[in-house]
């Protein structure tokens, strides 16, 4: 799966849409915000069999088990080339850990744009686990 031509354009707009949302399980959460950013990026997203599974922690972790490889680094890591965080250019996802576990985040430059209760806050690139390439 390709970029689009016009990719940093529609990136762009997808993180202006994403930066207030307030965080909702299934809805407005880190793995939509990613989700939809790659559908921004290739028209599509590897990751759709996601969408309308969950509506909370605990749907998450279920909709990870049936439809996912049972974690969130797992799940990303068996549809997405894993690879270093230091190579992790725009547009890719990287694994960033929270006061409530792994979140996913995308890579905006060198920081990672990533889901917070009250919208998008960015973080510093080095602060990645792990990272993908969209």
């Amino acid at each position: 799966m390709g970029r689009l031509v016009d990719w940093p354009t529609r990136l762009n707009d997808h993180i202006e849409e994403w930066r207030h949302k307030k965080f909702e399980w299934g809805k407005a959460d880190c793995a939509l915000f990613c989700l939809y950013a790659e559908k921004a990026i290739c028209g599509s997203s590897r990751f759709d069999d996601f969408i309308g599974k969950y509506r909370s922690a605990a749907g998450s972790a279920k909709a990870l088990l049936k439809i996912g490889a049972g974690d969130l680094a797992t799940s990303v890591g068996a549809r997405l080339r894993e690879i270093k965080v230091l190579e992790a250019q725009r547009g890719d996802v990287a694994l960033i850990d929270t006061p409530l576990g792994d979140a996913l985040s995308l890579v905006v430059g060198d920081k990672v744009a990533a889901m917070s209760k009250d919208g998008l806050i960015f973080l510093p690139l080095m602060s990645a686990k792990k990272a993908w390439k969209v």
